[in-house]
């Protein structure tokens, strides 16, 4: 008997076939992959957009009218509007990056829609932080996290691209913005 026709060698061959239609199709599906039913909304969606949109809301009241908004809860003549405006700014990001979190996790994306809302939040941060050094409300110091901010948010940029994915929200892979 020939060794191709011998049961065991049949039964490798088999086996082989079905590894490689496996692997085809799962390199295939990984390419171009949108789970078949992407949560459009989950308790974790749902707590992530909350908290993104109070985080964002009171983070842009505390920028706009530090004194007054910390005011609210806090001795606000203790602390400068600079330094309010620093806070507002953080936690305006913050809220940011929980919104693309929901967002990506939405749209069956996992932490992508994370990593693109750091890309965009921490190119924000670094303007705001630079916008408040120009007007004299914070201290030259602030430029430094100014810069740490834009070089992460460039690294990511470019790791996203390294893996073939915009950092554009809802931008196609490898695309631009």
């Amino acid at each position: 008997m020939p060794p191709s026709l011998t049961p065991n060698a049949s039964k490798v061959s088999c086996a082989s076939r079905r590894l490689a239609v496996r692997v085809l199709a799962g390199a295939e599906g990984a390419a171009s992959r949108q789970p078949a039913s992407a949560p459009s909304s989950t308790p974790q969606i749902q707590a992530a957009l909350f908290t993104g949109t109070y985080a964002v809301i009171f983070g842009l009241a505390l920028c706009l009218v530090p004194q007054q908004v910390f005011g609210l809860l806090f001795a606000a003549e203790t602390v400068s509007s600079g330094w309010i405006r620093v806070g507002g700014i953080l936690f305006t990001l913050i809220g940011w990056q929980y919104l693309g979190t929901a967002s990506g996790d939405r749209e069956g994306l996992g932490a992508l829609g994370f990593y693109r809302a750091t890309v965009w939040s921490r190119l924000a941060l670094s303007a705001a932080f630079g916008l408040l050094v120009a007007v004299g409300e914070s201290p030259l110091g602030l430029l430094v996290l100014s810069a740490m901010n834009l070089v992460g948010a460039a690294s990511m940029h470019l790791a996203l691209r390294r893996s073939g994915v915009s950092s554009c929200v809802g931008g196609a892979a490898g695309g631009t913005c």
